[in-house]
């Protein structure tokens, strides 16, 4: 009895684990299967489509392929689109995905607000001001993600943020001002 009780053990072992082993195959396969949508998203073409990805949206490291690619082709609005729905959809950031899109809207909304020019100047300046705030909210989350500080910094220097507020005006004129009753008197 003890003797087939132990072959019965080892029996439910086995399959135990040829079922785990099964199962990270699997996943070793779906892994496979997107890192090749990803690379193909990525070389510029487009993901090959199959009837079950039709019916699904497509996974969170792909959409961040394709946020990444449109943003390289200079589709800024469509790729933020993209990159917000990532975020969005990890609101605390636990995600890296999430983390990743914050990281990735951040520099291009940096690298749109860098552009130099006198015609787009305020622009450029609620661009790297969103790009400071993504950052920000990156490191909230992260706050050990040395890039974004750095990126952070690069930020900070384009577009100084001032520590007190506006200092006083500096008024050169002064004006007469005439009142019923009272002496003229000249007023800064």
């Amino acid at each position: 009895m003890k003797r087939r009780s132990m072959h019965l053990l080892f029996g439910v072992l086995a399959l135990g684990c040829a079922g785990v082993a099964a199962w990270q195959g699997i996943r070793l396969i779906e892994a496979r299967s997107l890192d090749a949508e990803i690379a193909r998203v990525l070389g510029g073409r487009a993901p090959q489509s199959a009837s079950a990805r039709d019916t699904a949206p497509a996974s969170p490291p792909l959409r961040l392929a394709q946020a990444v690619m449109l943003a390289k082709a200079g589709h800024t609005a469509q790729a933020a689109t993209l990159y917000d729905a990532l975020v969005a959809a990890s609101p605390d950031l636990a995600d890296p995905v999430a983390r990743a899109a914050l990281y990735d809207a951040a520099g291009m909304s940096l690298r749109e607000g860098s552009v130099d020019g006198g015609a787009v100047e305020l622009r450029s300046l609620t661009m790297i001001a969103d790009a400071k705030t993504r950052y920000r909210t990156l490191l909230r989350a992260t706050p050990d993600d040395w890039d974004a500080r750095y990126n952070l910094e690069r930020a900070l220097r384009l577009a100084p943020e001032l520590q007190g507020g506006p200092g006083p005006a500096d008024v050169k004129h002064s004006n007469d001002v005439r009142l019923r009753g009272a002496e003229s008197q000249d007023l800064p």
